[in-house]
């Protein structure tokens, strides 16, 4: 008899761990991500060992990356790699950690009032791009990696934009070695970045002014062997940088 009463508990507690996904996951799929939190996240709480709460997990990530909480997307993603190293949808969650964290970066507001973002902090660049790195690295055959890849491409040449700007600024009020190291720092950080012809150009001034012309020249071999056409020049206007 107590064998018979363990058998129907765990099947009502299946029951109702699938009725709480299908209704989370049907609020999902109608676009109402609020609704579906709540029962996912009773799921969750409820279930904790349930069969459907792995993909409860996965899916309110999803949600709240819909909503715009962008800290939470990222909490609960690091949450389901922190419990499921070997889950097979391990790389969904990464890519969602570096989609999350990728949304805080400028977006139609900024290119529609022609904001010049290279002046900004890149936030949380570094961290979208080290999460996608460690997806493509990871999972290089996962549906996500392309994407992931191409979204690199963006942060890398933004992160290194913001380190010419700065190093421009150091430029422009006669901090030289300043100057240089946050241009080095872009060299050696974000390689193959268009922006890098930019930095070379910074270093190749920054040690001309200092007398470090061993270094210059390097700079300068580097620019001309890596950017054919470009060309250092000590006297060469500056860009401007407008504030807002």
């Amino acid at each position: 008899m107590l064998a018979g009463c363990g058998r129907g508990g765990e099947r009502d507690e299946l029951s109702a761990a699938n009725v709480l996904y299908e209704l989370g996951h049907a609020a999902l799929e109608g676009g109402d991500f609020r609704k579906a939190l709540r029962f996912l996240g009773t799921l969750k709480a409820r279930f904790p060992f349930n069969p459907q709460t792995r993909q409860a997990q996965l899916e309110i990530i999803y949600c709240h990356y819909r909503l715009g909480d962008q800290d939470s997307a990222v909490e609960a993603a690091r949450e389901f790699e922190r419990e499921n190293p070997r889950h097979p949808s391990v790389d969904y969650a990464i890519y969602m950690r570096g989609l999350a964290l990728f949304a805080r970066q400028p977006g139609r507001f900024g290119r529609l009032f022609r904001i010049d973002y290279s002046r900004r902090p890149v936030l949380s660049a570094g961290e979208s791009f080290d999460a996608f790195a460690q997806l493509t690295a990871r999972y290089p055959e996962s549906e996500y990696a392309a994407d992931g890849r191409r979204r690199m491409v963006f942060l890398r040449n933004r992160m290194a934009r913001y380190e010419n700007h700065v190093a421009d600024y150091y430029l422009r009020r006669g901090a030289w070695i300043a100057a240089a190291n946050r241009a080095r720092f872009a060299v050696e950080n974000y390689h193959g970045s268009p922006e890098i012809s930019e930095s070379l150009k910074i270093m190749a001034r920054a040690y001309r002014q200092v007398g470090m012309d061993d270094l210059a020249t390097g700079a300068e071999l580097m620019l001309a062997t890596n950017f054919p056409g470009e060309q250092a020049e000590s006297d060469r206007p500056r860009r401007r940088f407008f504030f807002f």
